[in-house]
């Protein structure tokens, strides 16, 4: 029997597993009682939150019986059974929108996603799982790219979605001790003026991510949208207290061990890889840093902000003003803005002054870390609009192609000395194409051939 068992496990390759949670939580679709208390843990988050637990350690408990020999491609995703309203709420319309209430910090609940009841949950090693994938808000679609074709998902309907808390995500797959590929597509909206909970779930994420296991090397995460209602509103300051960025620390130290790093509108520092001084010279902890299995880097869709709240880019207020109208205020959280034309109207600008100097530190960043990348095949960056400001590196590698650099952006950017050092090549050597400044847009091309790769540190 226990030989039967064992050759029908060994046609199982991929196993999507959804988990049916009690309650139908809405995003922003309930708000507060004024005399009524509301508090997160509540019946119906701690019910769903239990079912949640009991699944996952149920799928574990028996996947920990398998053989490492048998290579699960595991999907996992929540859905809710009938929709609920929690304690101390009312069903409210619209309450994604800044016009429906001004203070929705404290009137409107947060988002829910299923977690753990306990911050360690006790579960169980599991060795057959060698790719794991978490399918938030059943948006996922087409195929899980192992080989360009490993898994086939249906199209999911988004309607009893839950997500997973990233997090408790992140926890199960510390437990897959053989994990090799990990996806996590994270994309969860949440109100600006919910800044707590944006930190809080950073904060988890980025503790997390340092318990990932040791073999795994590929990580691909499509993450949140952490804006303001406006792109004429100052950024969000993400950082904690402290004023450190752990969840970008977290994602170089992850990195290491990795194969591919596959990151999508996820918010970090832009030289997160390997830091900098002030000035733009390595920190005396980056030079120790080295990548030895790291073949592809790609960061795409990179928000226009840093997770301290600066800009990346900046418009010129004398092209959206009148003169009887007023900038926002740049120290505001938002809400003195509310009733201004600049909201009231949906106004949005064309942000095409870029600050140099953090996208200086972004490339030199970029090429003292490939330096310390000998597998490096390519690596590349692209801002979340697109063609502002694109990059592009090739070892060429499997062809007579020789390694070559790409900059390419709408906004006048071209590399400066500190970045030709970085990256070893001479600006006299570079090619740009520049059409100059347009009313709105300056297009330049810069390319440049590289004499070696890998690239050698003197």
């Amino acid at each position: 029997m226990a030989e039967s068992r064992q050759y029908r496990r060994s046609f199982l390759r991929h196993l999507h597993y959804t988990i049916v949670v009690p309650h139908k939580l809405e995003p922003y679709n309930a708000m507060k009682l004024e005399n009524q208390e509301y508090r997160e843990q509540n019946p119906v988050r701690e019910a769903n939150n239990r079912a949640f637990s009991t699944a996952v350690i149920s799928l574990l408990n028996t996947l920990s019986c398998w053989e490492a020999s048998a290579k699960i491609a595991l999907v996992i995703e929540v859905r809710g059974r009938q929709k609920t309203l929690e304690p101390g709420t009312k069903e409210h319309a619209g309450l994604e929108k800044w016009q429906t209430v001004f203070d929705g910090e404290q009137w409107v609940v947060h988002p829910y996603t299923a977690r753990f009841p306990d911050d360690e949950p006790s579960l169980p090693k599991v060795v057959c799982i060698d790719q794991l994938l978490f399918d938030h808000m059943g948006t996922y679609q087409g195929v899980w790219n192992a080989s360009r074709a490993a898994l086939q998902i249906a199209e999911h309907h988004t309607d009893t979605s839950q997500g997973i808390w990233a997090a408790s995500a992140l926890q199960i797959a510390e437990r897959c001790v053989a994990l090799e590929r990990l996806q996590l597509y994270d994309q969860e909206w949440v109100r600006p003026d919910h800044l707590s909970y944006m930190r809080e779930r950073r904060q988890a994420m980025a503790s997390a991510l340092t318990k990932m296991p040791p073999t795994l090397r590929v990580f691909q995460c499509i993450g949140n949208t952490e804006e303001h209602w406006a792109d004429v509103l100052p950024a969000l300051n993400l950082l904690p207290d402290n004023k450190i960025d752990a969840l970008s620390s977290s994602l170089r130290n992850m990195s290491l061990n990795l194969k591919e790093l596959d990151l999508s509108e996820v918010t970090v520092e832009l030289d997160f890889l390997f830091p900098l001084d002030d000035a733009g010279a390595p920190t005396t902890d980056a030079l120790s840093l080295h990548w030895p299995y790291l073949e592809t880097v790609t960061l795409g869709s990179v928000p226009l902000y840093l997770p301290s709240g600066k800009w990346l880019l900046d418009y010129d207020r004398s092209d959206w003003l009148s003169d009887d109208e007023e900038n926002p205020d740049p120290n505001s959280s938002g809400i003195e803005n509310f009733d201004t034309p600049w909201l009231r109207y949906g106004w949005s600008v064309h942000r095409n002054i870029m600050d140099v100097e953090q996208f200086h530190r972004l490339f030199i960043s970029l090429g003292f870390a490939a330096q310390r990348m000998p597998s490096l095949k390519t690596m590349t960056f692209a801002l979340e609009c697109g063609r502002p400001a694109q990059f592009r590196f090739t070892t060429g590698r499997g062809s007579s192609e020789k390694p070559t650099l790409t900059f390419e952006s709408t906004v006048g950017y071209k590399p400066d000395e500190r970045v030709a050092d970085a990256w070893g090549f001479c600006l006299d050597d570079m090619e740009v194409e520049d059409d100059g400044p347009e009313e709105l847009d300056h297009y330049i091309l810069a390319t440049v051939t590289l004499p070696r790769f890998p690239l050698q540190m003197e």
